[in-house]
């Protein structure tokens, strides 16, 4: 018997530092939900949500509101810590 969750955790060993450094990145040029991110980079909305919750833990990243989603639902909004001293996040608007 094959174990999913195992195999799905070494596949996501080899992927999830880049996606994560993928999200900063993003991050850095606008604030943005999971959904929004998980739709510029092209992957999968649950596995980009599971780098969200590992960049907050480390705190790297956190939210700074809620908007809707494409399905109308409220959605967290990120932004990434080491952007709090600049100007350009005064005016947007979330």
């Amino acid at each position: 018997m094959i174990d999913t969750r195992a195999e799905a955790h070494e596949k996501a060993k080899k992927f999830a530092p880049n996606m994560s450094k993928q999200i900063l990145a993003e991050l850095l040029r606008n604030l943005k939900t999971g959904s929004e991110l998980a739709e510029d980079l092209g992957a999968d909305v649950v596995s980009v949500r599971a780098r969200l919750s590992d960049l907050k833990k480390k705190k790297q990243i956190y939210i700074v509101g809620q908007r809707k989603n494409k399905k109308g639902n409220n959605e967290d909004v990120y932004r990434r810590v080491d952007t709090m001293d600049e100007d350009w996040y005064d005016n947007v608007v979330i």
